[in-house]
């Protein structure tokens, strides 16, 4: 379903296919384990049919653009990642979460391995609203193809600026059940925010942060893109 006000909409209808060999891979195992198998089919299987991962979007313009200022609909930003914005172009602000009703749920006899799948299974429940989101501003949009600034990194994009991006959005809360903490955590906390942004060349995420300590990184930082 998507419901639209004032170009904010919600996609709350995000289709669930989770495959036991994309959590397999996920879970790293040296070889294959049966019981393990088994824990994975039987964690899918519950929520398959509890699982709504959802997303709320803006469409929107850049106001004012100044090196390492935006300004859209009156909410002001500052980070140097930003930079990547062409001011002409329309762009996304964005939440994607996995959703209330998975991250909620209590497994029936839980163990550590069940617990584990589950949290493995909320991260890409949370990957795939983020690859349908941007799936579906390509095309109803007609863009040729987009990427995405996150907010997470004191170097790239404070957490703090996330209370601007969620102010862009409306009731984030009531909307899709994403709440913002006084410490400007998303919970669910299998959730991600950003700016979705019409580029010529897909430009990862890590491309545009500056951090030396990520253990996450899976691209060089590349400040010739922000310039």
């Amino acid at each position: 379903m998507r419901s639209s006000t004032t170009n904010v909409c919600v996609l709350d209808n995000i289709p669930v296919n989770i495959q036991v060999s994309e959590v397999l891979k996920r879970l790293r195992l040296r070889s294959e384990n049966k019981q393990v198998e088994a824990v994975v089919r039987e964690v899918i299987e519950l929520i398959t049919p509890i699982a709504r991962p959802k997303a709320i979007y803006k469409y929107a313009h850049i106001d004012t653009r100044n090196k390492n200022m935006l300004e859209i609909d009156g909410v002001g930003f500052v980070s140097h990642a930003l930079r990547v914005f062409d001011g002409m172009q329309p762009v996304f602000p964005y939440v994607v979460t996995c959703g209330r009703e998975i991250d909620e749920m209590e497994l029936p006899s839980a163990t550590t391995m069940k617990t584990y799948c589950l949290t493995v299974i909320k991260d890409m429940c949370k990957i795939a609203a983020s690859s349908y989101l941007q799936d579906y501003l390509v095309k109803n949009y007609t863009l040729q193809q987009v990427s995405s600034v996150e907010p997470g990194h004191p170097q790239s994009w404070p957490l703090a600026q996330l209370k601007g991006l969620f102010s862009l959005l409306g009731n984030v809360e009531n909307l899709i059940g994403v709440r913002l903490t006084d410490k400007f955590i998303m919970l669910p906390a299998n959730s991600i925010s950003g700016i979705f942004y019409q580029t010529a060349t897909v430009i990862d995420r890590c491309s545009v942060c500056s951090s030396k300590t990520c253990q996450d990184r899976t691209s060089p930082y590349a400040p010739a893109l922000l310039e």
